[in-house]
């Protein structure tokens, strides 16, 4: 048996001369859990230095370990970490200790060796044994309005925690941390409010391109080829943590809000130092809302971020994804048929329509009725003739047939699904929105009644009905009122051990005071201003 406390020359092998004997070799079973099989003379004796308590958290871990494999028969778990939960085994009594664990799941079913028995088998259960993936986290989270605690979501499948940390970031939950016990409260977020970000989005073009190795004349050339890839794939590194905009972004959103860009939701970078967000001080770290009315810290701007934030980079706190880069190449590839096709059409299709698709700017308009009105507008274009050409021309028909045609590609453009990310989104209305209501809010006078606002709340699903619009405010319980609502009386308790060390002052007046007051404490009566 390996020795815990590192005293492992102590052992025969290691002091001993004579050639050990060779070990009898005994064919092993295939099996897939990892063994924690002792070593040494006491392999034989399952968990021999452990309590039942000690055997009882060993099989709960391993059971966690593995809780996407269902329950497990007990030689599963002897072969694991030799712990005999069979009928009559070594830890009967750990198997007693089981039974009455709300963690564990046990059921009964029939031996596979002798079919007229039946076993226990053994797995972990989870609080939330409903939640075994992100879709059902999701869903868990959506289905407890008043919040539902991190810590007991931890347990319900492996890779969990980056689950929450994605639907944090993305906003599709709502988090908050409890300042008592650091702990977050998932709340559902309901139906969101996404805004456009100015400016067409686009990426490095070698983001998607294999490093090549470059040849070298000689075989002396092969250091320099390694330098100039890892050099290479440095640059492609940084670049996947960047994304483009023709349009200043910083009107629009600030560091730490959630962005998403090209079907992938990211925060604006806000590391100040390379690493990762573990690395970063907590003021360098993104908030939990998905939106900020304030900048960071300041302190942050004295250091330096780690990432340039200027007009025409935004970066982000993860890498791009690959098929986020596809998703952007796409929208720029059908952003750039969108204007081969209005160039070719001419004034036709240069207003309304056609200049809300084409413009860099966002637009609040319905894609499926601005697509619609860019085809109308580019069909009424192709149709459109000179007031002295005559109905009979010799090439009408081909006329008509190549205006059917440019129809049927504007149509197809404008329509392109791939459209929807030539533009980035956030949660909320921009900044320079934000800031245009708080310049002009004073001006803009106060309804009549809070009837009309609680009608307005409810129009838009602000409110339930029969929900009230404003919460009571929250007061502060006086500590010094009774239940009568009356000031408490204070009482006076005399210490134990409590003497008079002044005894100088026994039989005089000073003393005879000192006394009356000590009397008047013992029977809860006020002694004047300041007591003893």
């Amino acid at each position: 048996m390996s020795n815990s406390y590192g005293f492992d020359f102590l052992r025969s092998e290691h002091t001993l001369n004579e050639p050990q004997k060779e070990e009898t070799k005994v064919p092993s079973t295939s099996f897939d859990f990892p063994s924690t099989q002792p070593e040494g003379d006491h392999a034989d004796q399952p968990g021999h230095d452990k309590t039942d308590l000690e055997k009882q958290y060993d099989v709960i871990q391993f059971l966690q370990a593995h809780r996407s494999s269902g329950c497990l028969p007990p030689s599963i778990i002897y072969k694991s970490i030799r712990v005999d939960l069979s009928e009559g085994g070594h830890d009967e009594s750990v198997t007693k200790l089981l039974l009455k664990n709300a963690r564990i799941r046990i059921e009964e079913i029939p031996d596979p060796e002798n079919p007229s028995l039946t076993i226990y088998t053994f797995g972990y259960q989870a609080k939330f044994n409903n939640v075994r993936n992100r879709t059902g986290l999701l869903a868990q989270v959506n289905s407890c309005k008043n919040g539902i605690r991190q810590r007991d979501l931890l347990d319900s499948y492996e890779g969990i925690q980056e689950d929450i940390d994605q639907l944090i970031t993305g906003g599709e939950i709502i988090a908050v941390l409890n300042s008592e016990d650091k702990d977050k409260i998932l709340f559902p977020r309901g139906e969101p409010f996404l805004a456009e970000l100015d400016g067409h989005i686009k990426v490095h073009d070698g983001l998607l391109e294999p490093i090549i190795a470059p040849t070298g004349s000689n075989g002396n050339s092969n250091e320099m080829t390694l330098d100039s890839m890892r050099k290479a794939q440095l640059e492609k590194q940084q670049y996947s943590f960047i994304a483009e905009s023709d349009v200043d972004p910083r009107k629009q959103i600030r560091r730490g809000e959630a962005v998403c860009i090209g079907g992938q939701w990211f925060r604006v970078s806000s590391a100040i130092r390379e690493g990762s967000l573990s690395e970063q001080p907590a003021r360098a770290h993104a908030p939990l809302s998905v939106s900020s009315r304030k900048e960071l810290s300041k302190k942050n701007e004295v250091e330096g971020y780690y990432r340039t934030f200027n007009e025409h980079h935004i970066p982000l706190d993860h890498p791009l994804e690959k098929e986020t880069v596809e998703n952007i190449r796409a929208a720029r590839e059908a952003q750039t048929r969108l204007q081969r096709i209005a160039a070719a059409q001419g004034r036709a299709v240069t207003g309304a329509a056609g200049a809300q698709l084409l413009s860099s700017n966002a637009t609040a308009a319905n894609p499926e009725t601005l697509a619609a009105a860019f085809v109308s507008t580019a069909s009424s274009g192709s149709m459109r003739r000179r007031p002295n050409a005559g109905r009979a021309h010799l090439g009408a028909h081909l006329n008509a047939k190549k205006a059917a045609k440019q129809i049927e590609e504007a149509k197809k453009a404008a329509t392109d699904p791939c459209l929807i990310y030539s533009h980035g989104k956030r949660h909320g209305c921009t900044l320079d929105v934000r800031d245009l209501y708080l310049a002009t809010r004073d001006e803009i006078p106060p309804p009549e009644k809070e009837v009309d606002i609680y009608n307005l709340m409810l129009k838009y699903k602000l409110l339930e009905p029969n929900e009230p619009m404003q919460r009571p405010r929250m007061s502060k319980k006086n500590m010094n009122l009774g239940e009568d609502g009356k000031p408490k009386k204070r009482r006076y308790y005399e210490r134990k051990g409590q003497r008079m060390t002044n005894t100088h002052l026994i039989g005089t007046e000073i003393g005879q005071a000192l006394a009356a007051a000590a009397e008047k404490q013992q029977q809860g009566k006020s002694v004047g201003d300041g007591g003893m």
